[in-house]
């Protein structure tokens, strides 16, 4: 199958039946070792309702107005309905259901409504009233394929089924049209700011507000929690030099300059390996200084680094794939995600923080 990264109001998984390469913000979904009908069979349940408000749950929101995005890691742990248990008779209504489905342009799982509705203060009339399924959520192709899905996690009871596919529907519609009245009021204030663009802390504060908590913990609290006990060490601000790995004396060594000392005037930092050096060095390279604590093994010391790096590259990604979402200046993408990976490496500054500082919001 083909699974967009980026999705907003629709869901739309592709078969990939002709096996074309995906690339870019397109991911490869396969089924390893699968019996010739299951991949269509995974490509039915993975179109279905059921799913399309599961991922919801998986992935996240990138600012306020309905982009959706689902990273690997998300599509790696979202739970599907096993095909490989699907009787004949359930499968057969399964493919059926989707061959009909794939006839057709898949639209929205928001009211139409809403969806031409401009205004904010229409948008709060509009949601007084009842949730109201919107017309992809009548299709009879679409009730019959959630219908099979249900029956297929063993759902028995044809009433039972039916009324389950009625709150399924209720439930998404319900969410996507909370999504869409967020999205109609952040778009109006965009067009009451009289042209003026977004500052890049101001999208950035709306990006941040869309990160999940664990990426919102600075790197030196992440780090401190991986060590429970071992060798303190104080970094100090300034200019650090590493020497080389290969150097007999002072590979396990990093040498700090402190500001306003003299250019050559370096205090040795003397510690237990190289991987200790380098993990300090990590440390200073991400302007985290003060008391920090070491691991205390060797062994430890090289995956806490190894680790770090690893969490570091992937903010970093993640930082610039958001940014590039929300602009396409080149520009103006770097500095929103410069922004965006210092707020991760070192915690978003609170207002007090910033009146302190003289920062205006």
């Amino acid at each position: 199958m083909v699974w967009a990264k980026g999705q907003q109001y629709r869901h739309v998984v592709v078969f990939n039946k002709n096996n074309l390469t995906a690339n870019c913000r397109l991911y490869d979904v396969t089924l390893i070792d699968a019996k010739p009908d299951e991949p269509e069979i995974l490509a039915a349940i993975a179109n279905s309702t059921l799913v399309a408000f599961f991922k919801t749950f998986y992935g996240r929101y990138t600012g306020t107005e309905g982009s959706f995005e689902m990273m690997a890691i998300d599509l790696n742990l979202l739970e599907l309905p096993d095909p490989r248990n699907a009787p004949k008779a359930v499968a057969k209504k399964l493919c059926n259901a989707f061959a009909r489905l794939c006839k057709r342009y898949t639209t929205a799982m928001v009211e139409e409504a809403f969806m031409d509705c401009r205004s904010s203060e229409r948008i709060k009339k509009l949601a007084e009233n009842p949730v109201e399924l919107p017309n992809e959520l009548k299709m009879a192709d679409r009730r019959d394929l959630d219908l099979a899905v249900f029956e297929l996690l063993g759902v028995s009871d044809a009433s039972e089924r039916e009324k389950l596919v009625e709150e399924l529907y209720h439930e998404t519609a319900n969410h996507f049209r909370q999504i869409r009245i967020v999205e109609v009021q952040k778009q109006e204030q965009r067009a009451k700011s009289d042209g003026r663009e977004f500052r890049t802390d101001e999208l950035a504060a709306d990006l941040w507000d869309s990160l999940p908590d664990e990426d919102k913990q600075p790197l030196a609290e992440w780090l401190a929690n991986k060590v429970a006990d071992g060798q303190p060490v104080n970094i100090p601000e300034g200019e650090a030099r590493l020497p080389d790995a290969t150097d007999f004396l002072d590979a396990s060594t990093v040498f700090f300059r402190l500001p306003g000392a003299d250019k050559a005037d370096f205090k040795p930092l003397k510690l237990p390996s190289r991987p200790h050096a380098e993990l300090a060095h990590f440390a200073w390279q991400q302007k985290i200084h003060g008391n920090m604590t070491l691991p205390k093994t060797e062994k430890a010391a090289r995956e806490l680094l190894a680790a770090a790096t690893a969490r570091l590259n992937a903010l970093t990604a993640k930082a610039d794939d958001l940014a590039r979402s929300r602009t396409s200046d080149e520009r103006k993408a770097m500095d929103l995600s410069r922004l965006l990976v210092h707020w991760m490496i070192h915690g978003k500054p609170s207002r007090a923080t910033k009146q302190e500082a003289g920062v205006s919001e």
